[in-house]
């Protein structure tokens, strides 16, 4: 089961569970509140299917992204003005890659970063500082494999 769904199905289970215990209790207003909260979850969880570069910075575990690369330990953390977002790419081909850049985009706004080099079955991590976006707008990004070179190995 991919990530993604493992992510809907946890956020959805989670609502759920609040929104059980206040139907209970029988408070319209915190009923209301739940349901509103829900219905955003919903919408973030679209859009965060119908886009398939785009990963969650509040998910540790692996991600896909394209081009034979996948995402692990992604955190993002308030800094100065902005969020700082980290993490570590793994090269999943049997080529070692050099000079690789990516793209970097959250809430409208973009980066691109450099990781010097990624050996075949290997991670490197990156750090990448967009000032200006506020944590709540910076859960998802979306991460984009630009250019690198490429060394195989001659036997």
């Amino acid at each position: 089961m991919s990530n993604k769904i493992i992510i809907v199905w946890l956020i959805l289970l989670t609502a759920w569970v609040g929104f059980d215990s206040h139907t209970e209790s029988g408070n319209r207003q915190l009923r209301r509140q739940k349901f509103e909260e829900i219905y955003a979850n919903m919408n973030t969880i679209e859009k965060y299917l119908n886009n398939k570069s785009q990963v969650d910075f509040t998910v540790s575990t692996i991600q896909e992204l394209t081009k034979g690369f996948l995402l692990t330990q992604a955190t993002q953390n308030k800094h100065l003005t902005g969020i700082k977002f980290t993490g570590r790419v793994i090269n999943t081909l049997s080529v070692k890659r050099k000079n690789v850049i990516f793209k970097l985009t959250v809430a409208n706004v973009s980066k691109e970063f450099t990781i010097n080099q990624i050996s075949s079955g290997n991670s490197t991590g990156f750090s990448v500082y967009i000032p200006d976006i506020k944590l709540e707008d910076a859960r998802f990004a979306e991460i984009q494999y630009i250019n690198a070179l490429v060394s195989y190995l001659a036997t």
